[in-house]
């Protein structure tokens, strides 16, 4: 067991395991049940003596589906329920240390996934790299989505976008406590992928979120633009209507289980939560996505941007899966050994997988990703558009895929 440390609502205790402190299920926040649903996040209750946090804690609730066998494999399936606003915290040292901190945003669309799944544990990176790594869990979906600000009175004003409301909670508290946990709450990095990566470029656009991180890493996924007020109370209402409730009946939310919540949000005729994900998630719109919000960075004029294409393939089914969306991750995180379902087992790997998670460590440091073990990976420019492609040889190239890229463009500007 770790050593206490004191937080602002008590002591908690974690496990040292291979050489690593680690936190599951550390509140910082209070249950969202009752009268807390679709509310923004409040404060967590105190508590006396010495909170063992050994375990992950709940997830939020969600659909059953979920990814590829390969990916979903490595799914803790722990419970659901409404007390998950929670974190996990990995960490080679406790005390003042002035470690980069490094927050990753699970994916899933904003509408399933949990920060506790076996391919986010932060304990290899953490140790690898010597960074303090803290995985977020938040409400999804309906829970932390559903738009009833336009349609009831005062005491819903503040009942949009929860979810992430929640994670600037989880990033408020982080630069309150992580000095202790041996993290420097002065250099806090956010990195997600596909619905992770979207709710990074969010958090780069509300207000509530500035000064609370410092650097920003998506990886296969950018949100621009949220729907409008008018489409999310449309689209509010007919929940409701699911539900035999009017606008005025808004407290009956807040009294109904959240199973029969769940039930009614998960009816979709004549197509299923799978194909919805599928259509939301196609790779058509990442590499486009990306590319934009680098060429805004770069006329924004006020932090670089590096641009990168993971190109490896995985082995996995005699190499059928080639380079599948979220294969990224386990290098990132140097977990390959937990993600073998999705690497295979070669001996290159490694190699890959410490070029990587050094270059985002070294980015959470100093907001440059280059380090001795990679070629030297240039900022982006509208003028050569430098990509690190990210394989078993990894190297710079200049506007890849430039054909590819111009027209797609010329798509998107006449639809």
């Amino acid at each position: 067991m770790s050593d206490p440390v004191q937080t602002t609502t008590g002591r908690v205790r974690g496990l040292v395991r291979y050489g690593v402190n680690q936190f599951y299920g550390v509140p910082y926040a209070g249950s969202t049940a009752g009268s807390n649903r679709f509310m923004p996040p409040v404060k967590p209750a105190s508590w006396t003596g010495i909170r063992d946090c050994f375990e992950v804690g709940e997830r939020a609730p969600q659909d059953e589906d979920g990814p590829i066998s390969e990916v979903y494999s490595l799914d803790r399936r722990e419970p659901m329920g409404e007390d998950c606003l929670k974190i996990n915290i990995y960490t080679p040292g406790l005390g003042n240390g002035r470690r980069p901190v490094m927050v990753w945003l699970h994916g899933g669309g904003f509408a399933g996934g949990s920060g506790n799944w076996l391919l986010y544990d932060g304990t290899n990176l953490a140790r690898k790299e010597d960074v303090v790594v803290v995985g977020v869990n938040h409400r999804l979906n309906l829970f932390g989505f559903l738009y009833l600000a336009d349609l009831g009175g005062e005491k819903w004003a503040n009942s949009s976008n929860v979810g992430m409301q929640d994670i600037v909670a989880a990033l408020s508290w982080i630069k309150q406590n992580i000095s202790v946990f041996g993290g420097d709450p002065g250099n806090v990095t956010i990195f997600g992928q596909s619905g992770g990566a979207a709710k990074v470029t969010t958090l780069m656009a509300m207000p509530s979120a500035k000064g609370l991180f410092h650097r920003a890493i998506a990886q296969s996924g950018s949100a621009f633009r949220g729907i409008t007020r008018a489409t999310a109370t449309k689209a509010a209402g007919e929940f409701l209507a699911r539900l035999g409730l009017k606008s005025s009946q808004l407290d009956e939310l807040q009294k109904m289980p959240w199973l029969q919540l769940r039930e009614a949000f998960e009816k979709r005729p004549g197509i299923s939560n799978t194909d919805v994900w599928l259509i939301m998630n196609s790779d058509n719109t990442r590499r486009a996505n990306a590319q934009q919000l680098a060429e805004l960075k770069v006329a924004q004029g006020k932090a670089a941007d590096y641009q990168y294409y993971f190109t490896w393939r995985s082995p996995v089914h005699k190499g059928q899966m080639k380079s599948f969306h979220t294969l990224d991750i386990p290098f990132v995180f140097y977990n390959l050994d937990i993600a073998a379902s999705m690497t295979g087992a070669a001996n290159e790997r490694y190699a890959l997988a410490h070029k990587m998670s050094a270059a985002w460590a070294a980015f959470a440091r100093t907001g440059n990703p280059n380090h001795p073990d990679l070629p030297n990976w240039p900022a982006f420019t509208l003028k050569d558009r430098a990509t690190m492609i990210f394989n078993n040889e990894s190297k710079v190239v200049n506007d890849p895929n430039r054909e590819e890229r111009l027209a797609l463009k010329a798509i998107r500007e006449t639809s």
